[in-house]
């Protein structure tokens, strides 16, 4: 979220004018997994960041691969949408919506 502010803040121009930097903070995103860990696809009217929930487990010694929940998803275009610009190689599971 941290690197996000910053994008946010490079968009608006400024650091003091909360709603500017706020009102700017879509264009910061989306932040893909060549960036950072856990990709940042976008936010809501209220703030919240559309961020996905990620599980692995530890099967004999061994990390298995992460299966990322994405729980925002309202239509098929917004699946494709997500498919196409992530960045992630982990299993993707859109939630019932």
């Amino acid at each position: 979220a941290t690197i996000a502010l910053a994008r946010a803040i490079e968009k608006a121009g400024t650091t003091t004018d909360v709603y500017k930097i706020r009102a700017d903070f879509h264009k910061a995103l989306p932040i893909n997994g060549d960036t950072i860990p856990t990709e940042i696809f976008g936010i809501t009217e209220k703030g919240g960041l559309l961020i996905n929930g990620s599980t692995q487990t530890v099967e004999n010694g061994t990390l298995t691969p992460p299966i990322q929940y994405f729980w925002w998803i309202k239509s098929d275009k917004e699946w494709e949408n997500i498919k196409k610009i992530t960045k992630s190689t982990a299993n993707m599971v859109r939630l019932p919506n």
